[in-house]
């Protein structure tokens, strides 16, 4: 296996090695020294806006179901939750 100069996010250890490719295509790399698994560089989580999410909870308190807040936002169902509508009052 080729050693690759870069650190381990859990150790910052150098003694880095490659180690397959994850579903999405990247490549996964493993750190000798702890054994972490990790790719390069993460990506930064995409969501919604504040004001999207804002709007949505306005419609749902409104009386608007989640399938119509879908179709009207463009906001797919599975991130109309409980869990995300109950994080958005708080």
């Amino acid at each position: 296996m080729e050693e690759i100069k870069m650190q381990c996010p859990e150790c910052k250890s150098t003694h880095i090695r490659k180690n397959g490719i994850n579903k999405q295509g990247k490549q996964n790399h493993i750190c000798v020294t702890c054994g972490r698994q990790f790719i390069n560089n993460y990506e930064k989580q995409k969501g919604y806006d504040e004001k999207t999410k804002r709007e949505c909870l306005t419609a749902y308190v409104n009386g608007m179901g989640f399938r119509g807040i879908e179709r009207l936002k463009g906001v797919a169902l599975p991130n109309l939750s409980c869990k995300t509508i109950n994080n958005l009052c708080l």
